[in-house]
C-alpha cells in the first residue's frame, strides 16, 4: 500500500515510474498502470527524496539518518553504495537533484544548522564543493532547505528554502550564490504559504537535430543515428518515406536523449528518413533527410558466353552451349544455397523452350561460373533469349525468409539475344492447287535447312509478272488473283520460289512451270 509518497520520477524512456515513501520505492509500469516491481529501502521514514540519472540506470535516495546517498541499479533493482558527504553535524540531506548531463548531483541538507548545497562527482561519488546559504541583509535568514533542481540547461541550480519562503539561486559553474528569491509569506504575510519544488517551463522550441545517418543491415533493417543537439527537446518525430519520390509520414515518436532509432520488418527498397525534435513551445525544423537500400542479397546473372549449333546432314546436331556468371553485388552473404532457373525462350517470354535448375550458394565478392549444354530435338526457328531466374520463374522477386533481391531486368538479370547461325539449304520448292469451298488457291512450300523467309514470283509465258509476294518462314498462299485483285485466266504459268535465312542469304529455285485451274 502507498502511504506518505514523497516524491515521484519518470524513466527518461517513459515506460516506467519510480514512486518513493518511507520505506520503500514502487516501480510502476505506465503501459498497464500496475507495479511492476517494490525495491525496499529498509529503515521506514528515513528516506526524503529521489533523483534519477538522465541515462536513466541508476536511483539517487536521500538518507537522513545514515546521512548518506543510496544508489540503486535500476536494471535489477539493487542497492549499489552509499555515497557519503562526510561530516554533517547537526544537518541531514533532505532533497537531490541531478545535472541534465548526469555528471555530478545536487544535495541540499537542512536541520539545526544553517542549509548548505553540496556538489557531488558521480563518477567518482565524492564531494566537490559544499555551499553554505547565509543570512540576508534584512534580517531573514536562510532554512529548512526542503527541495533542489537544475536548470535543462545545466548553469543554474535552485534551492527551496520552506522555513524561510526564499529561492536561492546558485551559478553552477562557480558554485556561488548569485540571488536570493523571496516567495511565499515572506513576500505575502500568508504564514501558510511556503515554497517546495519546482517545475521548469522553457518556452523556446528544440534546436533542429544534426547529423542523421541511416544504414542498412539487412533487407528488412535500417538503423537511424543523430545529433541530439537541443537540450530541451520533449521528444523526436520520425518519418519515412518509401522510395525518394514518396511521401513522408510518422512512423514514432521517441522520448527525450534518444539519438538513435532501429526500423525493423523492412521489405527489401529505398528508404528515406527526416528527424525533428519536439517539446511544449513547438517543433524545431527537420534535421537532413538520409536515403538507403535494403538489399541483403542482391542476385544477378549475365551469360560470359554462348553457342548455338545446328547441323543437319547423316548426323544432325541441335545443341546450346552457354557459361553462365552468378555474382551477389548485396550487403550481405547468403548462408545456404539458394535455387535458380535459367530459362531459354524462343522469341519472347511467354513460353520457355528448355530450362534449367540452379543450386548454389551465391557469396559476396566471390562469383560462380556454371557451363551448361543442352541437347535439342530439333533446331529452332528465330531467336533464342536467355535469362537468369528465380525458382517460380520470375524475373523480379524477393525472397524474404533468405532476405534475398533478384535483380530486376532493368538492372542486373542480363538477357542476351543469340542468332541461331545454320547454313542455308532448298532440297526441294513445290507448288500444290488446293481445292476449297470458297474457290481454288496454289499452296507454294519450300523444303531445306535455314529457310527463315521466302519470296514467289509468278509470271505469264510472255514474262509479265502478275504476282509477287514474300512471307517469313517456308510456306505461301496464292488466291489465284493478280497484282490488281482481278482472277487470272486457267492456263500455264512460270513460277521463281527464293529463300532466304537470317544473315540474308538467298537461294532462288529456277523457274518452274504451273498450271492454274480457278474453278
Amino acid at each position: 500500500m502507498l502511504r506518505h509518497y514523497r516524491k515521484l520520477v519518470i524513466s527518461p524512456d517513459g515506460t516506467k515510474a519510480y514512486v518513493m515513501n518511507g520505506f520503500a520505492i514502487f516501480v510502476i509500469d505506465t503501459a498497464t498502470d500496475t507495479i511492476s516491481n517494490t525495491i525496499p529501502l529498509g529503515r521506514e521514514g528515513y528516506y526524503g527524496d529521489l533523483a534519477m540519472h538522465p541515462d536513466g540506470s541508476r536511483i539517487y535516495v536521500t538518507d537522513w539518518l545514515s546521512r548518506t546517498i543510496a544508489v540503486i541499479n535500476t536494471a535489477n533493482s539493487q542497492f549499489l553504495h552509499n555515497i557519503s558527504l562526510g561530516n554533517l553535524s547537526q544537518n541531514s540531506p533532505s532533497a537531490i537533484a541531478v545535472s541534465p548531463d548526469g555528471s555530478k548531483a545536487y544535495v541540499v541538507t537542512t536541520g539545526e544548522e544553517r542549509p548548505a548545497l553540496w556538489v557531488i562527482d558521480l563518477a567518482t561519488n565524492t564531494v566537490l564543493d559544499s555551499i553554505q546559504m547565509n543570512f540576508l541583509s534584512d534580517g531573514h535568514f536562510v532554512r529548512d532547505a526542503q527541495a533542489v533542481a537544475v536548470n535543462p540547461d545545466g548553469f543554474r541550480v535552485y534551492v527551496a528554502n520552506s522555513g524561510s519562503d526564499l529561492v536561492s539561486v546558485f551559478d553552477a559553474i562557480t558554485n556561488r550564490v548569485l540571488a536570493t528569491i523571496p516567495v511565499g509569506d515572506y513576500l505575502w504575510g500568508n504564514t501558510d504559504d511556503f515554497p517546495l519544488g519546482f517545475a521548469f517551463v522553457d518556452a523556446s522550441k528544440p534546436t533542429p537535430s544534426s547529423q542523421l545517418i541511416a544504414t542498412a543491415f539487412s533487407a528488412s533493417h535500417i538503423h537511424l543515428s543523430w545529433q541530439d543537439s537541443s537540450i530541451n527537446e520533449k521528444g523526436f518525430i520520425i518519418e519515412r518515406k518509401n522510395g525518394k519520390d514518396g511521401n513522408y509520414s510518422l512512423i514514432v515518436v521517441t522520448g527525450e536523449n534518444v539519438s538513435n532509432y532501429s526500423n525493423n520488418d523492412l521489405r527489401a527498397g529505398t528508404y528515406c528518413y527526416r528527424v525533428k525534435a519536439f517539446n511544449a513551445a513547438g517543433e524545431s525544423s527537420y534535421s537532413n533527410e538520409v536515403c538507403v537500400n535494403t538489399i541483403g542479397a542482391n542476385i544477378g546473372g549475365s551469360f560470359a558466353q554462348t553457342k548455338v549449333t545446328c547441323r543437319e546432314g547423316k548426323k544432325p546436331k541441335y545443341q546450346i552451349d552457354s557459361r553462365l556468371i552468378i555474382r551477389n553485388t548485396g550487403l550481405l552473404e547468403v548462408t545456404s544455397n539458394q535455387l535458380f532457373a535459367v530459362n531459354y525462350f524462343l522469341g519472347g517470354l511467354d513460353a520457355p523452350l528448355l530450362s534449367t535448375t540452379i543450386n548454389k550458394r551465391i557469396r559476396v565478392g566471390k562469383p560462380i561460373s556454371i557451363s551448361q549444354k543442352f541437347d535439342l530435338t530439333s533446331c529452332p526457328q528465330g531467336q533464342v533469349l536467355m535469362a537468369m531466374l528465380d525458382a517460380e520463374n520470375s524475373i523480379s522477386e524477393q525472397n524474404e525468409a533468405d532476405n534475398m533481391v533478384i535483380s530486376n531486368p532493368l538492372s542486373l538479370v542480363q538477357v542476351r539475344k543469340t542468332q541461331l547461325q545454320r547454313p542455308l539449304g532448298v532440297k526441294t520448292v513445290k507448288a500444290q492447287l488446293v481445292a476449297t469451298t470458297q474457290g481454288n488457291h496454289i499452296r507454294f512450300f519450300a523444303e531445306g535447312t535455314g529457310i527463315a523467309w521466302m519470296q514467289v514470283e509468278v509470271f505469264t509465258l510472255a514474262g509479265t509478272k502478275i504476282f509477287n509476294d514474300s512471307v517469313a518462314g517456308s510456306e505461301l498462299a496464292w488466291h489465284l488473283q493478280d497484282g490488281h485483285e482481278q482472277a487470272v485466266a486457267n492456263g500455264v504459268y512460270l513460277y521463281l520460289v527464293t529463300a532466304k535465312d537470317h544473315r540474308g542469304v538467298k537461294i532462288p529455285s529456277g523457274l518452274k512451270k504451273l498450271i492454274v485451274r480457278s474453278t
